[in-house]
């Protein structure tokens, strides 16, 4: 006992401390805090992460159908100045060709978002049900104290130290 009140930070030599395992009781805690850290802050998180798709799809969208209007109008007007039926038919075929493309190009523009959205989303997801994983393992180890060494190992210890 001398050397708690010496100030010393060391455990005294018990039968206690001496018959246990090293033993941690918290860690399980830690991982506890930060599963709840995570289902605190994640829907936050995932909620930021989708307004912040939404509104890149939102901009996309717009830009999209500013493009398509402004196709649509030159298309119109070129119409207008035709003068023969094979210009008609060559303005409307260039005009069709280059809708399915703004299409398309647009259709995977937004389809790459969104995947990136979900992966990002899924990274979440999965980093919470790691912490749980975690938390549930840790806290179920420590329910069960470290199991104490024999009897006669306490026994052998003492007679060493006296």
């Amino acid at each position: 006992m001398s050397n708690v009140s010496s100030g010393s930070k060391t455990v005294p030599e018990t039968e206690i401390f001496d018959e246990m395992e090293t033993w941690q009781p918290w860690n399980w805690a830690e991982a506890a805090d930060r599963l709840e850290e995570m289902m605190t802050f994640g829907p936050a998180e995932v909620q930021r992460r989708t307004l912040d798709c939404a509104a890149a799809l939102f901009n996309m969208q717009i830009d999209f159908v500013s493009k398509r209007l402004h196709a649509d109008m030159d298309c119109a007007l070129r119409m207008m100045e035709s003068a023969s039926p094979a210009d008609v038919a060559g303005t409307a075929s260039s005009f069709w060709g280059q809708l399915i493309a703004d299409y398309e190009n647009h259709t995977e523009a937004v389809t790459v978002c969104l995947g990136e959205h979900i992966s990002q989303v899924e990274e979440i997801a999965e980093e919470a049900a790691e912490l749980g994983r975690d938390s549930e393992r840790l806290r179920q180890k420590s329910e069960y104290p470290a199991r104490r060494k024999p009897r006669a190992a306490a026994r052998a210890h003492r007679a060493r130290a006296a």
